[in-house]
C-alpha cells in the first residue's frame, strides 16, 4: 500500500483502504508497505489529521498488521524513473522489491496512469478496485 491509502485509512474509518487494514488483521491478505512509505504517511497524516491517528498506525504495525519491508537503494528506485515522477519511484521500487501482487495507491496524477499500469510488473489499483477483485460479489 502507498502512503494515501494509510493516510486515508486512519483518517476515515469505513473506506476501502481501512477494510484492506482490517482484512489485513484478520489474516485474509498481507499488507506490505516500505520504511519510505511508512515515514511519508505518518508525516501526512500527523500535519493533516493530528497525533491520535499516527499512534494508531504505529500500533498497527507493531501488532504486525503492516510488513514493512526495507527501503530500496538508489539503483532500484532510478530504475522506475521512466514511469513515473522521481519522488513516487520509491514506490514502484518498493513494490517491486517486495514481490507484491498488487500495489494500492489512490495516487492518480503518478501512480494510477495507463504508463505505469503498462509497464509496472504487477497490478496497480485503487483500494475500491483491489476489494472488488478480491472480494467479488461483495
Amino acid at each position: 500500500m502507498d502512503a494515501c491509502c494509510f493516510f486515508t485509512a486512519f483518517r476515515s474509518p469505513n473506506g476501502g483502504s481501512s477494510m484492506i487494514l482490517e482484512l489485513g488483521r484478520l489474516g485474509r491478505l498481507s499488507v506490505v508497505t516500505s520504511v519510505l512509505v511508512v515515514q511519508e504517511a505518518c508525516k501526512n497524516i500527523k500535519n493533516k489529521v493530528g497525533q491520535e491517528p499516527v499512534t494508531k498506525f504505529h500500533r498497527a504495525i507493531r501488532a504486525g498488521i503492516i510488513e514493512i519491508v526495507p527501503t530500496p537503494d538508489a539503483a532500484a528506485i532510478a530504475r522506475w524513473e521512466n514511469l513515473t515522477h522521481a519522488k513516487d519511484c520509491h514506490v514502484l521500487a518498493g513494490a517491486a522489491a517486495a514481490n507484491v501482487d498488487c500495489l494500492i495507491t489512490l495516487d492518480r496524477k503518478h501512480l494510477l496512469t495507463a504508463k505505469v499500469k503498462d509497464h509496472f510488473p504487477f497490478p496497480v489499483k485503487t483500494p475500491a478496485d483491489f476489494l472488488d477483485a478480491f472480494l467479488p460479489g461483495s
